[in-house]
């Protein structure tokens, strides 16, 4: 099972910046519905930003969609109605899930200088958990997530 990134966008307001986002995909073990053992996954999130204003201090929130399901009980599924519940942690603790900060999500912020025609690569850990014993058909399972970082 695996999730996919749908897009990656990168929105950069003002100094002449220009940023790109890349998402790797989280691919979980394989699942077995009659163990109570969740399975643990991880991906980097890159974002990559440059200025045309030599040290230009810039601040940007990462946040992750919620795609199949709500933020808070994200799904991955298979057909129209067999899921797979999941979700896409801040760090690895799996105590705060990784939104846009809104309805009981956190989101990851971060800033740094920028300096001038060369571009500084940031990269994030995102953490997944798979809970055990979801009774589900047996299959690939996907979900497509949006990764944005608003400047």
């Amino acid at each position: 099972v695996m999730v996919l990134p749908n897009r990656a966008e990168a929105l950069c307001v003002g100094l002449g910046c220009n940023c790109t986002v890349t998402a790797q995909p989280i691919s979980f073990d394989d699942y077995n519905p009659f163990s109570s053992n969740p399975i643990f996954a991880t991906s980097r999130i890159d974002v990559s930003c440059g200025a045309l204003v030599l040290g230009a201090l810039i601040g940007y929130d990462i946040h992750i969609s919620a795609g199949n399901g709500t933020a808070l009980n994200r799904r991955m599924r298979l057909g129209t109605n067999n899921y797979l519940y999941y979700n896409i942690y801040t760090d690895n603790t799996y105590t705060a899930v990784w939104g846009n900060n809104q309805g009981g999500t956190s989101m990851v912020s971060d800033g740094y200088l920028l300096q001038l025609l060369f571009n500084t690569t940031r990269s994030y850990t995102a953490y997944g958990r798979l809970p055990g014993s979801q009774m589900t058909r047996a299959g690939n399972y996907s979900d497509t997530l949006t990764v944005t970082v608003v400047y």
